[in-house]
């Protein structure tokens, strides 16, 4: 292990501790995601005990307006309109447009907007990080070969598979933004991205700052991310240590690996606009922090944090974590679930109705439990069958109005497409005023997304044609 200096162990617990102040922000928006990612996944309650023939539906309408939202989108192309200043060639302002939506091509940037908005839709937030990225990797290329023996003769030689300006997803569970942020980014003073990487591929793209043989194994960052009752620990450039994170076992929205031990490496990206500054810790060891004999400034002629927050609902001005599709339909959506859960229970036991005694027999109310088939114990008399009402108009009424009112609080529903559902067919006329109120929801979230998009997406990766490229 290398030694370090006092100073640079002091940075990674100044980091470290920022980290935990960012946490404890987020954490009160970001502690329903899990349940969200459950109602996205239509996951199974599996009921059990007594209550095991209950229905047990899948909550899907938060599903269907998210695919919905996504489909007014899906087609969307970003091609940003460059106004050329006077003093400039007439071309360049084409040029920069062009070189804008081949590097976009080159980097499937429809696709990567595609998973942020899921993002959005679903936990109210999403990010993408806008670099210069160059993927560089070692192969075998065939030098001769000899057709008549099959013999081959290799040469190694190191390729480039991407070496350009890129914008990429980011999930939201490994971002940490400024605990006095508020809703305009401009405010964002730093923020931490977490990379999850295997072994082998942060050895061969970090290998140059720190032996990957002699830093700490951990994963405690990781867990503490996605535990909210741990508590981040000073570290002494081994890792961290007095620490009591839970297993992995519960982090099943990130990736699908759970038991991860010494398979993973923790990245830590850590940029401060403010101090100018862009410092990585590798398993809480510091890589590349801060110094008085190494200033590890951004690495980019912007000097901004190279991020773009995405928002669906913004709660205030002065929040910077915003609300999604399925927390603000989340209670209507609820009451949708149980509201047919409770017709279809109230259907079986209608079908299958449980056995009563007559009203003078003596029964032992431990016994008396509602469900299918059931025989209630008597002493005297003979058990007949209790006669339940199946669904009713009352029932239908009612999820009605569960659903109308879930419509409302969304502003938006299947009619966005032209799909009529069990409405009597419409006019065109009638179908296309009801796509335009569908849509006026949307144009909200239009706005912020189109802001974003222009005031940092599409600044960044100008800035970083002007720093990479000779010319446009």
């Amino acid at each position: 292990m290398p030694t370090l200096s006092n100073e640079a162990k002091a940075r990674a617990n100044f980091i470290l501790e920022r980290a935990d102040r960012m946490f404890k922000v987020r954490d009160v928006y970001s502690q329903h995601w899990p349940t969200y990612e459950k109602v996205w996944k239509m996951m199974e309650k599996k009921r059990t005990g007594e209550d095991e023939w209950r229905a047990d539906l899948p909550e899907t309408w938060s599903f269907a307006t998210i695919k919905t939202a996504q489909a007014a989108f899906v087609d969307s192309k970003v091609v940003p309109t460059i106004i050329r200043h006077e003093d400039d060639p007439k071309s360049k302002a084409e040029d920069l447009r062009d070189l804008y939506t081949d590097i976009a091509e080159k980097g499937n940037f429809d696709q990567e907007l595609y998973y942020t908005r899921l993002d959005v839709f679903k936990l109210g937030n999403g990010f993408t990080k806008t670099i210069y990225r160059k993927d560089t990797r070692e192969v075998y290329e065939i030098e001769r070969f000899n057709p008549k023996d099959g013999t081959y003769v290799w040469k190694k030689k190191k390729i480039n598979d991407f070496d350009d300006p890129h914008t990429r997803r980011v999930s939201p569970y490994l971002i940490l933004v400024d605990d006095l942020a508020r809703a305009d980014w401009d405010t964002v003073r730093d923020l931490i991205e977490l990379e999850v990487m295997g072994t082998d591929d942060a050895e061969a793209k970090y290998g140059h700052l720190v032996d990957f043989k002699s830093i700490p194994s951990t994963t405690s960052l990781l867990t503490k991310l996605t535990t909210p009752a741990a508590n981040i620990a000073e570290t002494d450039g081994t890792g961290l240590r007095n620490t009591e994170f839970e297993g992995l076992s519960k982090y099943h929205f990130f990736s699908p690996g759970f038991d991860w031990s010494n398979e993973v490496v923790e990245v830590l990206h850590y940029w401060n606009k403010i101090k100018d500054c862009y410092e990585i810790l590798i398993n809480g060891y510091p890589a590349e922090v801060r110094t008085k004999s190494n200033p590890s400034p951004i690495p980019y002629i912007h000097k901004q944090i190279p991020y773009t927050h995405y928002v669906y609902s913004p709660y205030s001005g002065d929040e910077f974590w915003a609300s999604g599709i399925i927390e603000i339909g989340r209670m209507d959506a609820r009451a949708i679930e149980r509201n047919r859960e409770m017709m279809d229970d109230r259907q079986k036991l209608s079908l299958f109705s449980p056995a009563f005694s007559n009203v003078n027999d003596e029964i032992d109310q431990r016994n008396l439990k509602l469900k299918p088939f059931s025989i209630i114990r008597t002493k005297g008399g003979v058990p007949a069958q209790f006669t339940i009402p199946g669904v009713t108009n009352g029932d239908f009424a009612l999820l009605d109005r569960h659903e109308q009112s879930y419509k409302r609080a969304t502003g938006i529903d299947e009619r966005i497409l032209g799909i009529q559902g069990d409405n009597p067919r419409l006019t065109a006329t009638e179908v296309s005023f009801l796509r335009e109120a569908a849509l006026k929801r949307l144009r909200e979230f239009a706005f912020l997304y189109k802001n974003a998009l222009l005031h940092s997406e599409i600044k960044l990766k100008l800035s970083l044609f002007k720093q990479y490229y000779s010319s446009p």
